[in-house]
Parts: structure tokens; C-alpha cells; sequence
């Protein structure tokens, strides 16, 4: 493993770096904290700003982790520099620092030593917050660093986008809700960190010791922008709204017109949440892919009985373009099985047997259950949902398979039909409220998961009448076209011409849609998507 994977550690560009320590720095008798200085860009912009401000002997003091990245700079640091080779969070002292400034380790939890990870949790519950273990080392960071300032003291960090929306992030809002007088998020398109496959955001803290309950979002196109303070677009955001799992940091990338319009529609109840209608969860686990999916010639090697094979869904790809499939799964579509004996037969047996010869049984998730063979949370939804991408694929299961977790699983509960809620899909509406809800991996992916699933918005019911014509020609358009053009093809057939939705109001939705995924997408697969 990479020691940036072990430890966090990425760097950041000097202009930023000069950009941060010039709003944190802001008399000669000021004095700074860097808790995780690594090459010492930082460090370097810090002894800058205090020249430019008079003072060639500031107090700056730097904390590193990793000995030979420490002694690299410490050996040639000025002579005012104080350093500490440690993990901040051993560090206990309150020293009481004007500023703190700096990019803190982006490791998860998980990926920690057994010792550092509790010391990372001990130090939060110092603070009486509880630190999830699916979290990031920069959240405690965040909160420790905070704690060394004076009073009306300031912090800088660059932090990764995920702060604006992931639950673990919560209570560090809360946090900065009750510390800080003025807090704020910038968000610049242009990639000033690219060492790291995240997005980045710069989180400003200023007047520690007072509180808010409001942030201030900047956004800029470019570095350039920020530092000529060309401001692209500046919004408040709610701290509440942020905790209640709004995503506000989202919507408020949208123009006040797009804003105000999806508004409106949520007011008429013309898009309502998914979960009113329909629950989606993630579809079994079976431990062994290719063992738990026999193919052809397996099944006829071991003679597996029918009655030992579900009809199955194991990804993505079997229900994607040029398979076949539209809007609907049919009985005759089946690619694949998922071994699943009832009464036990010998035939059976031989294939439980090559299992265990081969360490399936070994498998984490097979060591769980009783017996190892047997697959739980086998359910046939109405409907099966791709997981991957930013025009997701919704379509009827009329075939009655099962799913893998691969794919997302939708059972229906309203009184309305799969075919309905199909209708009711594809459209630019559920573009926009994907793009709002749904959080993105490294390089801009979108992964649907159940929470946020849950959460986009569709259109209010269609009568299955209207959904009959709709239904047929949307299966007929995926099959011939694809997703995309299924997609536009419901704003004719759905926003237009059932909910009367103008043609500026639609255009008005898309541009919205682009929007997102400008901010999204890195510069790299935009343009790639483009051509």
C-alpha cells in the first residue's frame, strides 16, 4: 500500500497555500499551526505572509507524522520554525495559536492501525462527539486543530468535497455551527489538488469562539478567479439544512430561476419522493460470484437440478445496451442462475463438495451463515435499478428474477404498477434529482446507494392509461436509442405533454442537469464524454 493510502498525505498547490495563509494571517504578532505539514507548503506560505507583514522571527510551529518527511524540511526550516514529529492527535496541549492552517490526511478509518484509529475516536469523544468509523482522519483534525486556536482565532483547510453532504461530516458542522462567528466553503471547477482522485473544497473558520448558523458559499471557475475575487456565484447555506441531509451545497449550485421552479413543482406535489412509492434496497450477497452463478457448462458437468437454479440478475451489464433489454425483463431474457438448493440432491451434493475443495466455504460472508451454500435475502422485486452512472437504468422485472448486489432491487408500495413508475422515470426531472441526491465516487461517478435513492424526486402518478402508450414507446426507444434518448424522449411524452411543462421550463431543467455534472465531472471524462 502506498504511504499516501496509509497515511493520508497529499499535497497542495502554492497558490492556494499563499491564498489561505494571507486570509489567515492578518497582523505581524500573529501565530500559526500546521498539524500535518508534509512537504511544507504551508509552512513556506506562512513564513512569506509574516515577511510581507514585518515579522522575519513569527512563532510557526508544524507537526508531522512521518520522520523523513519532517526531518526534510526541519533540517532547513527557518530559524523560528518550532516542530513536533508526532500524530496530531496525540498532541494535548491547548496552545492557542492565532491560526491553523493547512490540508489534513484524507485516510479513512478503516485503513488505520488498530491503535491510531481509537486514538483518532478517544480524541473525538473528548469533544463529545462520536466518531463514526466508516468516517475520514480529516474530520478530527478539523475539530482537534480548532481546539488549539486563541480566542476570534481562524482556520484554513483544504478538505475533501464530501464534507458538504456525508453523515459523519454532521457533527462537524455542528460543531463549527457552535465555534466559529463566520464560516465558509469555496468551491473553485478548476483542479488546484490533483494529486488526489476527490474533489476538494476550502473550508475558511474565522471568529472562534462565537457561533452561526449559516455558511458562505463561494463558487469560482478558476484559481485565478479566487485570488482577482471574481466571484462566479456566492449563496447561504443553513447549517440545519446541511444536517437534515438536504444536500443544499447541491442546490444551490442552480441558477435562482431553476431553484425557484423545482421549488414549486415540490410545493404542487408534481415530484415527490421516491420512497413514497417504491423502497429499493441492495439485491443479495452470495460471497462467490462465479461459483454462485454457475454457468452453462458447469450446470451440465454436475448435473444441477432446475429446481437448485434461480433465474438471476448478477450485474449491470446484463440489462445494458445490446442485450436486448428495454424497459422490461422478461421471462425469455434469463443470462444467468444463481445455485440455490432447496432438498438437497446428490447432484447437489457433488457441487457443495467441489465448494469446499476449491475454500468457498471459507469465503467472510459464507463463514456467516448456516449452511455456507445458502444465499439469504432472496426476494424477486418488481423492479431492478443499475447502480452505476449518471442515467441509470429502471426496468419492469416481468421475468421474476433475482438480483445481485450489484443492482438495486425495488419493490412497490403504493398502489401504483412497475410499468407506472417507469413512465414516471425517465425523464430530465430524474436526471436533476439524481444529480442532487446522489453522491459521487473518485472521478465523478455516481453510485446509487438505498438512503439516497430514496430521496430523488419523480413525477407524481401517471393513470395507467397514459402509462400504456408511454411505457411501450419508452421500451421501444431504450432498445433502438438507448438511455439517453429514453430519458429525452420522456420530457416530450411525461413533462410536456401530461404536465403541461413549457418548453423553457424544460430547457430550464436540463441546463440544470449540464450544470451539475460541469461541477461533477473532471475536466478529463467531460471532455472525453463529449467527444
Amino acid at each position: 500500500m502506498q504511504v499516501t493510502r496509509l497515511t493520508g498525505s497529499y499535497y497542495t498547490s502554492q497558490r492556494i497555500a499563499d491564498y489561505m495563509a494571507a486570509w489567515a494571517l492578518r497582523d505581524r504578532s500573529d501565530t500559526l499551526l500546521e498539524p500535518a505539514f508534509g512537504d511544507g507548503v504551508f509552512l513556506d506560505a506562512a513564513f512569506n505572509r509574516f515577511s510581507a507583514l514585518g515579522n522575519d522571527t513569527p512563532t510557526v510551529i508544524g507537526v508531522e507524522l512521518q520522520p523523513a518527511v519532517f526531518s526534510k524540511y526541519a533540517d532547513s526550516a527557518p530559524t523560528s520554525f518550532a516542530g513536533c514529529c508526532k500524530d496530531f492527535m496525540e498532541c494535548s496541549e491547548k496552545i492557542a495559536v492565532s491560526a491553523v492552517v493547512g490540508n489534513p490526511p484524507y485516510v479513512r478509518l478503516r485503513n488505520l492501525k488498530e491503535e491510531d484509529r481509537a486514538r483518532a475516536i478517544d480524541r473525538m469523544a473528548d469533544y463529545k462527539i462520536k466518531m463514526l468509523s466508516s468516517g475520514s482522519l480529516w474530520m478530527p483534525f478539523t475539530i482537534h486543530a480548532s481546539n488549539m486556536l486563541a480566542p476570534n482565532g481562524r482556520i484554513a483547510f483544504v478538505l475533501p468535497f464530501e464534507i458538504t453532504y456525508v453523515k459523519y461530516s454532521y457533527p462537524l458542522w455542528t460543531y463549527l455551527g457552535s465555534n466559529f462567528g463566520a464560516v465558509k466553503i469555496i468551491r473553485i471547477h478548476e483542479d488546484f489538488f490533483p494529486d488526489v482522485d476527490v474533489e476538494t473544497v476550502l473550508l475558511l473558520a474565522d471568529q472562534y469562539g462565537a457561533s452561526t448558523h449559516c455558511v458562505d458559499f463561494e463558487i469560482y471557475d478558476r484559481v485565478d478567479d479566487l485570488l482577482a475575487n471574481n466571484i462566479s456565484r456566492r449563496n447561504k447555506i443553513k447549517i440545519s439544512d446541511i444536517i437534515h441531509r438536504k444536500k443544499p451545497f447541491a442546490f444551490s449550485m442552480l441558477s435562482e430561476k431553476q431553484r425557484t421552479m423545482i421549488e414549486m413543482l415540490r410545493r404542487k406535489k408534481t415530484i415527490i419522493p421516491l420512497i413514497d412509492l417504491c423502497k429499493f434496497n441492495i439485491g443479495y450477497i452470495c460471497a462467490d460470484k462465479n461459483y454462485f452463478h454457475p454457468n452453462q457448462e458447469t450446470c451440465r458437468r454436475y448435473k444441477l437440478p432446475s429446481a437448485s437454479l434461480l433465474p438471476c440478475i448478477s450485474s449491470g451489464k446484463e440489462i445494458s445496451g445490446g442485450t436486448g433489454i428495454g424497459a422490461i425483463a422478461g421471462p425469455d431474457q434469463q443470462l444467468n442462475n444463481l445455485f440455490m438448493p432447496g432438498n438437497v440432491t446428490a447432484a447437489d451434493k457433488r457441487y457443495i463438495r467441489h465448494g469446499v475443495e476449491t475454500g468457498v466455504h471459507l469465503r467472510y460472508k459464507c463463514r456467516q451463515r448456516k449452511p455456507w451454500y445458502i444465499t439469504p435475502g432472496i426476494e424477486i422485486p418488481d423492479l431492478i435499478l443499475t447502480v452505476f452512472g449518471d442515467a441509470p437504468k429502471l426496468v419492469v422485472n416481468d421475468g421474476k428474477y433475482v438480483v445481485s448486489n450489484s443492482l438495486l432491487a425495488g419493490h412497490i408500495k403504493s398502489d401504483i404498477t412497475a410499468e407506472q413508475l417507469v413512465c414516471m422515470w425517465y425523464n430530465s426531472l430524474t436526471l436533476l434529482s439524481i444529480e442532487l441526491n446522489i453522491h459521487s465516487l473518485g472521478g465523478g461517478v455516481l453510485v446509487l446507494i438505498p438512503g439516497e435513492t430514496d430521496r430523488i424526486e419523480v413525477v407524481n402518478a401517471i393513470s395507467q392509461e397514459e402509462a400504456r402508450s408511454v411505457f411501450k414507446e419508452l421500451d421501444d426507444r431504450i432498445k433502438e436509442r438507448g438511455l439517453q434518448a429514453a430519458y429525452q424522449l420522456g420530457d416530450e411524452l411525461v413533462l410536456s405533454k401530461i404536465y403541461q411543462l413549457s418548453t423553457e421550463e424544460i430547457q430550464q431543467i436540463r441546463n440544470a442537469v449540464s450544470t451539475l455534472r460541469y461541477w461533477r465531472l473532471p475536466k478529463d471524462r467531460r471532455n472525453a464524454k463529449k467527444r
